[in-house]
């Protein structure tokens, strides 16, 4: 018999399949042929479903995104593999099919895959693993795989695989995991991390100490050079900290720095010789600047708190302390300083309420001319009577209020009282005030001193303002612009503490300036430093040639006038020439008439 399919057309000329099988009966030399008519259409319909079916289900698993193959378990070779295991693999399936695990990837990994094969066919269900897998150019990719023991169409054991690729994911979530301990520009631990190495250490029973470093002048690197330069200068730093230390080491932010020292006995050796390092000169735009830096160093003591925040806060009061010091130095925590900072904070609280109080009030030092000994102006000074401590020395509460964001309201109180104090002076002299960082950063600042000359009735050529060369290395343009506008007004401006900067004497071409003063540190060594008397000089000399006036700062002793006298200075001022004091001490000295205070007292 045999059978085979054929088309046929029915009545109505639709094509239909048939089954024609033939079958021949032969008896005797008769022969008769029997056909047997099926229709096959259904069958072969279905048969056309099942391989649509077939045709699908196999494109759905070859374009699955996980990787997905099929090994005969006896044989261990690959029987089927999809596109996303040829991408992850990077071989192809003709290189695959056919082949054994050993044939196609290094023998190195065969241990390893044997044993997770093996667990697979032991298990009762899916197991799942992270592994490995070798590419062909030695790339080696990170995936998560499930396998499963199945039975294929033959009623043969299989082990089915699904793996996906989590290089990109692993790789991210490890240098989320290192972010989140270490500081990204320096590769340093973090705050965070510190604390907790610090922590355990306390915790495991050790006394370690703790130094806090701070770079001194480290501000002034990116007002000159940018930031940029600024981060390849942390970035030394702290390879230059890590070297010398050789222990753990964190940038707690900015340019401040901590090391732990688990044998507290050798901190001071270790924060003496990283200030040392630091004090070398850093290479930057080819040029050698030296900063310099400070450091504070607190010993954790057996029956602190369990934890490093104590640690760490006095050592950061110790390296306060030697930053007031003098700074490039170090010091141990001592317990009085916990006291000041304690007080200091007070300080900063009572602060904010002793302008309203009427606490603050100003003085005034007056400003000679060098040869004939005559008052010709005056600088303006807050001073500050505390109900309980007394009078606070400017040199703590000037920082404090800068510090605090104090400062633009207490400069502005002080341009206030000069200016309604300066319009009932006779003569008519002048008067200074000094404009802090905070002041110079307000866009309105020209606007706010013009409407207090204004209120007051002071003309804008009795008012000169003080600022410092810090105040305009940051934004050169900006710092033009606005003293322009002072001038414009008809203030006049003067730079003080001359000679402290980097690039003093660039700034008289860049800023119009109408006066300079020399810092007092260059006065107080003249006589015994000839480096000193040399800057003088060339200062002096410099704001002849200029026709700027030149205010020698600081002048305590008769010599140090004569000797200005002689180099030719323009205008002195310091204790010799009169220390500063209220308004009516000068009135009486035919030096100032005060109407106002006359008619009064």
């Amino acid at each position: 018999m045999r059978a085979v399919e054929i088309p046929a057309l029915r009545r109505d000329g639709s094509e239909v399949h048939v089954e024609l099988t033939l079958a021949v009966h032969r008896e005797g030399d008769a022969v008769t042929v029997v056909s047997i008519l099926r229709d096959a259409t259904v069958r072969r319909a279905l048969q056309a479903e099942r391989e649509a079916s077939r045709a699908l289900t196999d494109a759905i698993v070859d374009n699955m995104p996980a990787a997905i193959y099929a090994k005969n378990s006896a044989s261990d070779r690959y029987v089927f593999v999809n596109r996303a295991f040829e991408q992850l693999s990077g071989r192809t399936k003709a290189e695959i099919v056919g082949k054994t695990w050993g044939e196609i990837f290094p023998l190195d990994d065969l241990a390893e895959y044997r044993n997770y094969t093996d667990r697979a066919m032991a298990a009762v269900g899916p197991i799942m693993l992270d592994r490995t897998i070798t590419r062909p150019d030695g790339m080696v990719r990170q995936i998560e795989a499930t396998k499963i023991k199945s039975v294929g169409p033959d009623g043969q054991t299989i082990l089915l695989g699904f793996a996906q690729d989590v290089t990109e994911e692993r790789e991210a979530n490890e240098r989320l995991a290192y972010l989140a301990h270490h500081d990204p520009l320096t590769g340093l631990l973090n705050r965070t991390r510190f604390g907790e190495i610090v922590d355990d250490c306390i915790a495991s029973g050790g006394t370690p100490a703790v130094i806090c470093l701070d770079l001194d002048r480290f501000k002034i690197v990116n007002d000159l050079y940018g930031h940029a330069a600024g981060d390849e200068f942390l970035v030394e730093a702290a390879q230059r900290i890590v070297t010398t230390a050789r222990c753990p080491v964190a940038r707690l932010g900015g340019d401040e720095f901590a090391i732990l020292v688990a044998d507290s006995e050798t901190a001071g050796r270790i924060a003496r010789r990283t200030i040392d390092t630091l004090a070398r000169p850093f290479g930057i735009r080819d040029r050698g600047v030296g900063i310099g830096a400070s450091a504070g160093v607190a010993i954790h003591q057996a029956g602190d708190a369990d934890d490093g925040d104590l640690v760490l806060r006095n050592a950061d009061l110790a390296l306060y302390r030697a930053k007031n010091d003098g700074r490039n130095q170090w010091c141990f925590f001592e317990p009085a300083m916990d006291d000041a900072a304690r007080e200091r904070r007070q300080v900063e609280a009572d602060l904010r309420s002793a302008l309203e109080r009427g606490e603050i009030h100003v003085e005034y030092q007056p400003l000679a001319d060098a040869q004939t000994g005559r008052i010709i102006s005056f600088e303006a000074l807050a001073r500050w009577d505390h109900p309980r401590l007394g009078r606070i020395a400017p040199a703590m509460f000037i920082p404090i209020a800068e510090e605090s964001g104090i400062m633009p309201d207490l400069g502005r109180l002080v341009l206030e009282i000069a200016a309604n104090e300066a319009v009932t002076w006779s003569p008519e002299l002048k008067v200074a005030v000094n404009l802090s960082p905070a002041q110079m950063d307000d866009d309105g600042i020209v606007a706010e001193i013009g409407a207090i000359l204004k209120q007051s009735g002071l003309s804008p050529t009795r008012l000169e303002v003080e600022v410092t060369e810090g105040m305009l290395i940051k934004d050169t343009a900006r710092g033009i612009r606005l003293l322009t506008e002072l001038r414009q007004l008809g203030v006049s401006v003067a730079m003080d503490d001359f000679g402290t900067g980097y690039s003093s004497l660039n700034y008289f071409r860049t800023f119009p300036f109408d006066k300079v003063k020399i810092d007092q540190s260059f006065i107080r060594d003249m006589d015994e430093n000839p480096q000193s008397l040399a800057i003088v000089q060339a200062v002096i000399g410099l704001g002849r040639g200029l026709g700027m006036p030149v205010v020698a700062e600081g002048v305590e002793t008769s010599e140090q006038l004569d000797r200005l006298r002689a180099e030719g200075c323009d205008v002195v001022q310091g204790y010799h020439i009169g220390r500063p004091a209220v308004i009516d001490s000068f009135k009486n000295g035919a030096v100032l008439d005060h109407p106002k205070m006359a008619a009064t007292g």
